[in-house]
């Protein structure tokens, strides 16, 4: 285990297979990695600096959640601090109906002014989550698409994107949980690709997904959740 660098120790337990297996780099047809990387982050919380841009009067459902308790008449029960402060958690006047209809159609210069307010406040990742965009995404595309091209280096994770369905607070905490994590497992996974890479092996490492099956570098760096 290497905390500090953490893709240097699945790259020497690469090194140390080669050893026994008197094997050379080239000859390495499949590399796939498990990490709690993510995990841990989480757990940890030392994710990135998250901002959120959601729909005017929202922000605070990431706080107020559901009614579900683990045990609801406890009277001195704490709850966990939400990954973003509510500083970081912006709101656009924008609304789409139920039905998927447009009933307050999006501005542009408030999405970018909203944006810019979260970078300039150092903020490494943004996630965005409308009300009812899971039945009509057009004003969380949008925003996607303005946040990608003016701040091509903030992740970004879009709540149609990654999981477009209905119940609000499901569809936010998940959203924020995987901006939370973007740029670490980002960063982790491109150090561990280079340095596969340089080793000499030519194929492309996979990483483990929590379902059993395999997925890769990037698509894991997109969607860490």
């Amino acid at each position: 285990s290497t905390p500090d660098f953490p893709h240097k120790a699945p790259i020497q337990g690469i090194r140390e297979i080669l050893i026994t297996a008197q094997a050379t780099p080239e000859q390495v047809k499949f590399v796939g990695l498990g990490t709690t990387v993510a995990t841990n982050a989480l757990h940890e919380r030392k994710g990135a600096l998250t901002g959120l841009i959601t729909t005017k009067g929202f922000r605070d459902l990431l706080e107020i959640g559901r009614q579900k308790r683990p045990n609801p008449y406890d009277l001195f029960a704490r709850r966990t601090k939400p990954l973003i402060k509510r500083s970081l958690r912006l709101e656009v006047a924008e609304r789409i109906t139920v039905d998927g209809q447009v009933l307050l159609p999006i501005d542009d210069a408030e999405i970018l002014a909203i944006a810019s307010e979260l970078v300039l406040q150092g903020v490494q990742s943004i996630a965005i989550c409308f009300l009812n965009s899971y039945i009509n995404p057009v004003h969380e595309l949008r925003t996607a698409q303005l946040l990608r091209q003016h701040w091509p280096k903030i992740s970004v994770t879009s709540s149609q994107e990654l999981v477009p369905e209905f119940r609000e607070y499901e569809r936010l905490s998940s959203t924020v949980i995987n901006a939370y994590l973007m740029p670490v497992m980002r960063h982790y996974l491109e150090q561990f690709t280079a340095e596969v890479r340089a080793m000499g092996i030519a194929e492309a490492p996979f990483v483990m997904a929590s379902g059993g099956g395999i997925v890769t570098p990037e698509l894991a760096s997109q969607r860490p959740i």
